[in-house]
């Protein structure tokens, strides 16, 4: 499946279709899920995903503040970015065959 269009979404950030997809049957597959403490676990595990973007914010706003300054399209610098980082996690930080030099 293709990775589809790039989307923004308030607070969550970028989360293409596939991914949040993938999120979704992530949380109904993990036998946590069904732990008897649930509402205590939910607001637990929210509070530590707010401090986390928080703090992976902070400590890349000097970053993001130089690719604003230097780019001309903020948007497709942030998005070519993410898609690249994104591509990276799937192969698992093995080079893509296409990136190989022809020996």
């Amino acid at each position: 499946m293709g990775e589809g269009p790039y989307l923004v979404l308030p607070i969550a950030g970028p989360d293409p279709p596939r991914d949040a997809a993938g999120q979704f049957v992530d949380i109904w597959l993990d036998p946590w899920t069904y732990w008897p403490h649930i509402r205590e676990k939910f607001w637990w595990n929210l509070g530590r995903n707010v401090v986390q973007g928080i703090d992976l914010r902070s400590r890349n706003l000097e970053s993001l503040d130089s690719i604003e300054r230097q780019s001309i399209d903020f948007y497709a610098s942030i998005r070519s970015l993410y898609r690249q980082h994104r591509n990276n996690e799937i192969r698992n930080g093995k080079p893509d065959a296409t990136d190989l030099p022809n020996l």
